[in-house]
This record gives C-alpha cells, sequence and structure tokens, in this order.
C-alpha cells in the first residue's frame, strides 16, 4: 500500500509503516521548533536557513542544502545496508554533520555538511 507521507507519495510500505506515517504526520505540528517564531542568537543572515539535519540543527545553510538534507533523511533507509544496521551502502558514507549523524550521503554531500559546520557563525545575523 502507498505510504502517502504527501498527497503524491506513492511508496510502497507495510500497513504498520503507513500507519506510523500517518501519526507522524498528525503529530508535526507538536514537534516544530518554537525557535523558528523568535529572532535571537540562532537567527540566519537573509538568504540562509536552518539545516535541520534533525530536530536541535540550527545551522544555517542555502535553501537548496536544506532541501539535499531532508532528501537525504527520507533516503537514509534505502542506503543502508540493512534497515537495523547504520552501515551504508557502498558509495555512501555517513554524512556527520553533528556528533552521531549516521545519516549515508555521497562524498560530496558529508564534504558540504563539513564546510557549512566550518562557515556556521559567519551565517549567524548575531554571531
Amino acid at each position: 500500500m502507498w505510504r502517502e507521507a504527501t498527497a503524491a507519495d506513492h511508496v510502497c510500505v507495510s500497513g504498520q509503516v503507513r500507519q506510523q506515517v500517518r501519526e507522524d504526520n498528525l503529530a508535526a505540528s507538536s514537534r516544530t521548533n518554537p525557535a523558528r517564531l523568535l529572532y535571537g542568537p540562532n537567527t540566519c543572515k537573509e538568504g540562509y536557513v536552518w539545516r535541520e539535519a534533525d530536530e536541535k540543527d540550527w545551522l544555517c545553510v542555502s535553501p537548496q542544502v536544506r532541501e539535499q538534507v531532508r532528501d537525504d533523511n527520507a533516503q537514509a533507509v534505502a542506503r543502508r545496508v540493512s534497515p537495523s544496521d547504520d552501515t551504508c551502502l557502498q558509495g555512501f558514507v555517513w554524512r556527520e554533520a553533528f556528533p552521531g549523524d549516521h545519516v549515508c550521503v555521497t562524498g560530496q554531500t558529508r564534504a558540504q555538511a563539513l564546510s557549512d559546520n566550518s562557515q556556521a557563525t559567519s551565517r549567524l545575523l548575531k554571531p
């Protein structure tokens, strides 16, 4: 059956996964970062947005990088040797955007994450 994470999502999954997606979507509003609505120490300069590699990742990156991160997160399980193992398939490496970030990505994407990390302070409105 279709996962239906969005209206156009036609990925085949088990009924259990589909139900989990529905529950996650219903709970989405309670899982957002309230700091998005405030200006403060994590406010990005104009042209940058939070990377959001996980719920605590407020590093400022380009909107294109954030979209890549979302895509990589969505493909995370498919890029592993098995769903229960965080070993990456050949051709992929851990992103390591932060300690413990074991999302499997291309080497180029990993290099982008490291580059973004090195520029973190310069992309804040108030460093």
